[in-house]
């Protein structure tokens, strides 16, 4: 059957208008081509080249991926390990020498354990955005109990995180990966609980068979296994008070089967490091003061530094001065085979 063409009328329109589309299209001045390289332009590095990685040139937010320069049999990873920041009341001497130090340091990876913020605001978020720029190591951070907006319970319960990505965007990832270390975020704050104080921790232990598994699929047992959360799930004294975190045991033996060597916490503002075995197996769970705050509890201010090699882990405690300035207190060495922790410095072992 053949088609019908349309009645001559209309065919006449519709050439028309081709006609006057193409005048108008010669009668338009032409602009330059998208894409192109205009005349005279600096002209653009092949796709090979390597350039300088930036804020606005790195890896996406769900993944950082580093490769190291100088990659050699028992190379020392180190970690700088910062929790509670609290910015809306911070001391802001101690914001430009965190700062100084993370330079000085070098740390290959900078571990951020939550409550980066007060009340979870726009401008706590924006601060704290500013310092994490400064760093010149990728960030791997952890939401904390404080990083919900307070004031806004719609956010509170649909989407308690959204303002903590949308705000640190690509300064901030998850997880963290190289040849000698994976660090993996776990989730223990929660937007809200069926109890009265939602400041408490709860862990899920499928969330952590999950983080686990990640660990695992990332490289042999040489390779060092790091968890971040903001909760503990090991504490001096056990599980009770602010360190009540539900589900919290459970958690941490899927990590310690699962094969983790460290796991860092902050939320107490108390410093420790406490040993789990498992099957010869060690695991190391660590606890930060408050890095920045002016609400200290019963100890100063301060951060940890984590050197890593084959046979132990070397734990420098740095605390803030009355100057405003951090100082390196004592040196604990957390050895991870045998277990055991020796203070090059006075101090109480496992807190």
């Amino acid at each position: 059957m053949h088609r019908r063409a349309p009645p001559p009328r209309l065919r006449r329109r519709r050439h028309h208008g081709r006609r006057a589309h193409a005048r108008l299209a010669r009668a338009r001045p032409r602009a330059p081509a998208l894409g192109r390289r205009a005349r005279g332009a600096r002209p653009r590095p092949p796709a090979g080249d390597a350039r300088r990685r930036t804020r606005r040139n790195r890896q996406p937010r769900g993944l950082l991926l580093h490769s190291r320069s100088c990659e050699l049999p028992g190379a020392v990873t180190r970690i700088l390990h910062i929790a509670d920041l609290h910015f809306g009341r911070e001391d802001e001497r101690l914001v430009a020498a965190l700062a100084e130090e993370a330079e000085r340091l070098a740390p290959d990876v900078i571990v951020a354990a939550g409550d980066l913020t007060t009340f979870g605001r726009r401008r706590e978020f924006a601060a704290c955005r500013a310092l994490f720029e400064r760093f010149s190591a990728p960030v791997v951070a952890s939401p904390g109990n404080h990083d919900v907006p307070y004031a806004n319970m719609f956010s509170r319960l649909v989407s308690p995180w959204g303002r903590f990505h949308h705000r640190m965007g690509d300064t901030v990832a998850p997880r963290y990966r190289d040849h000698q270390i994976a660090v993996e975020s776990f989730e223990t704050a929660r937007g809200a609980q069926w109890r009265l104080d939602w400041s408490l921790g709860k862990a899920r232990p499928d969330q952590a068979r999950e983080v686990a598994r990640r660990l695992a699929a990332h490289g042999g047992r040489e390779t060092l296994r790091v968890v971040a959360c903001h909760h503990p799930l090991v504490a001096p004294g056990g599980l009770t008070g602010r360190a009540k975190t539900k589900y919290g045991a459970a958690a941490a033996d899927v990590f310690i089967q699962g094969g983790a060597d460290l796991v860092l916490t902050g939320h107490m503002h108390q410093v420790f490091a406490l040993v789990e075995r498992w099957d010869g197996h060690s695991c190391w769970f660590v606890g930060a003061s408050t890095a920045l705050s002016r609400r200290t509890r019963d100890e100063p201010a301060g951060f940890n530094v984590l050197d890593v090699d084959d046979h132990h882990f070397s734990m420098h405690v740095h605390v803030a001065t009355p100057e405003g300035g951090f100082v390196r207190s004592e040196t604990r060495r957390l050895d991870r085979a045998e277990a055991e922790l020796v203070p090059e410095h006075p101090g109480e072992p496992g807190i």
